[in-house]
């Protein structure tokens, strides 16, 4: 079909809005004004000459190839799917591998692991005041919480599961963690060259604290090293948008602690971008408004190949490709009317997979009420099975592509992205600019707010079509004081039953090597395989540099 004349095509456009606004004139529209959630304007139309200045092999392209567009695999998912990653960790690790064993019967292909050490400040950069399950400054931990802190744990969480055969995502930022991993690895004689899955050493951004920071790259630099199959980290702006900022700031977040971390690896240790940048994670967070998620993700693909390639000097095309994992919004699950919350994570779901996302967690609907439980975490994961088997969304290499709507908010959201990280390297990049980056991350979510309570925005149940609220209909998952025992005991049983000589001796050298300028990883797989806990290791280590640099400085600030 012949395309219309530029001339033409603006004759046709004018004559159409002349029509329009003569109709809406006797017909007003619903809304003054129509924004998507990050606030970008959205016109009635697109059309051709919303992306007329578009290179299509420059900007566009074809899935698998740069920029990466359309998608990072030439084959969409026709090849393989996009990983279903249930996330589980509440109170047992006999529990938790309970949960995960029946997840994988039901068709699970990935496990995401929410546990670690008891902590005051999880949630606060990596949360590395490790207290031990009988400390009572972790009385009430994470209520229905798991804590992870010995071999024994591990062992426990294991069993009857191959860690060789399963993508592991270990959400827990503390090293530590990633040590005892490597350790049941070794006591299962599982070669770690075969373990794949990822661990959070970075997540928000480089510490600022020196011995933190220390551990971040230490991690990063053993895994690059060791680990061929692991994703060295996962950069982790998921979390800050489910805090109120806006897509355009996720996007830029996120790949400001990348080029933080590419720029430290190759200053501080040596290694080239090409060395790490494959080995890159990231983590995106899917929010309500689904034509403003599809285009984020594929405006945060191109962003990082452009940015790997032109800023970052990268060579090798691995180094370009932005491979991500998405979690559903937890913050707009509601309380009211809970099983809305199924369609909202079906339709956040279904942005995911249409902005090209290689794995996927569905929060599940009892979300906002505790941790959730067996039946709503695999009623999550049939919705994800259902998007995948019966809507024909895996015939398609993104199937998006191409539309005039979703091709300008691309545009426009990379260039707000732009913007934000401009503005971050001005300050001297991620770490330095946390503060500001805070501000504006908690205006954001002041601004959204303000439209829930004025009522410019519709939250079904909660501001608008209140009628009919209902409690949820199903059981909760509880804080159970049975189990809080159990994690103690369990402690306790380890430190009776280990040898004490072997445990001293680990403990001394241990405080050596925290003390060196030694890479600290090996070191912390033989104290763990020595049965320290995860809290004597944290202790070997404030006794080694001192408690304030175990700590980056927002924690003081707080």
């Amino acid at each position: 079909m012949a395309q219309p004349e530029a001339n033409d095509l603006r004759s046709a456009e004018s004559q159409y809005e002349a029509q329009v606004q003569k109709f809406i004139q006797a017909h007003p529209e619903l809304s003054p004004a129509y924004t998507t959630v990050s606030g970008l304007p959205v016109k009635r139309l697109y059309g051709p000459s919303d992306i007329e200045a578009q290179d299509y092999l420059k900007d566009i392209g074809f899935p698998g190839q740069y920029p990466y567009t359309r998608g990072s695999s030439l084959d969409g998912y026709r090849t393989r799917a996009w990983k279903l990653q249930p996330l589980v960790g509440f109170n047992t690790c006999e529990e938790t591998n309970a949960r995960w064993r029946y997840l994988i019967s039901q068709g699970a292909t990935g496990l995401v692991l929410d546990g670690g050490p008891p902590t005051s400040c999880e949630g606060i950069d990596r949360g590395q005041t490790c207290y031990e399950s009988d400390d009572e400054r972790a009385e009430g931990y994470g209520h229905c919480g798991l804590a992870i802190e010995t071999l024994a744990d591990w062992k426990t969480l294991f069993e009857g599961v191959d860690p060789s055969t399963v993508n592991m995502n270990l959400l827990s930022h503390q090293s530590v963690q990633l040590a005892m991993y490597l350790a049941l690895a070794e006591e299962r004689q599982i070669d770690k060259s075969k373990l794949r899955g990822t661990h959070e050493a970075i997540t928000y951004g480089l510490s600022d604290g020196e011995e933190d920071r220390r551990e971040q790259l230490d991690e990063i630099e053993y895994c690059v090293k060791n680990l061929p199959l692991w994703n060295v980290t996962t950069f982790k702006a998921r979390n800050i948008r489910d805090g109120g900022c806006t897509a355009p700031q996720e996007i830029a977040i996120n790949l400001a602690m990348a080029v933080d971390a590419a720029r430290a690896l190759a200053e501080e240790r040596g290694l080239a971008v090409d060395q790490v940048a494959p080995k890159f994670g990231f983590m995106f967070c899917c929010h309500m408004d689904f034509l403003e998620e599809v285009a984020k993700l594929r405006a945060a693909r191109r962003m990082w190949a452009r940015i790997s390639k032109e800023y970052l000097s990268s060579k090798d095309p691995r180094s370009q490709i932005l491979r991500f994992h998405v979690q559903t919004a937890g913050s707009v699950l509601t309380r009211e009317q809970p099983l809305n919350n199924i369609a909202r994570a079906a339709i956040q779901g279904l942005a995911a997979i249409m902005g090209g996302a290689q794995s996927l967690h569905l929060c599940p609907m009892d979300e906002a009420y505790t941790i959730p439980t067996e039946f709503s975490t695999l009623l999550s994961l049939r919705v994800q099975q259902i998007l995948a088997h019966e809507t024909g969304v895996m015939s398609v290499c993104d199937p998006m592509g191409g539309s005039y709507c979703i091709e300008t908010l691309t545009n426009q959201l990379e260039e707000q992205a732009q913007e934000f990280l401009n503005e971050i390297e001005k300050r001297g990049g991620e770490c330095k600019a946390r503060s500001w980056i805070i501000g504006q991350v908690n205006s954001s979510a002041y601004e959204y707010r303000k439209k829930i309570e004025s009522g410019e925005r519709i939250i079904v149940g909660v501001n608008e079509f209140k009628e009919g609220d209902y409690t949820y209909p199903f059981p909760l998952t509880e804080y159970s004081r049975v189990a809080a025992e159990k994690r103690v005991s369990n402690l306790q049983r380890v430190r009776e039953e280990r040898d004490s000589s072997k445990v001293e001796a680990a403990k001394e050298k241990l405080t050596r090597a925290f003390g060196s300028k030694e890479n600290i990883i090996p070191h912390m797989v033989e104290a763990a395989r020595a049965n320290l806990s995860a809290g004597e290791i944290h202790k070997c280590r404030v006794a080694a540099v001192g408690e304030r640099a175990c700590y980056s400085e927002v924690c003081y600030e707080r």
